[in-house]
């Protein structure tokens, strides 16, 4: 599953449910990859209303990740 933003901080997100693997691909810094993300979490940043703080929310939540060169 595939999110285009209109993001100034995120170009994409992408959640892999069978893997729940969220991608996300940041405007400057990169992109990253987290890990044991349940689907309602890709939910939330398809019903927010501004993405950038759906994202501050996310990631004060824990996930393991990695960045993706």
């Amino acid at each position: 599953e595939l999110r285009v933003t209109g993001s100034s901080r995120i170009t994409k997100i992408i959640y892999e449910p069978d893997e729940k693997v969220l991608t996300i691909h940041y405007t400057k810094g990169g992109s990253y990859k987290y890990f044991d993300v349940p689907q309602k979490e890709f939910n939330e940043f398809n019903e927010a209303e501004s993405v950038g703080q759906q994202c501050t929310k996310f990631l004060g939540r824990g996930y393991k990740f990695e960045k993706i060169v």
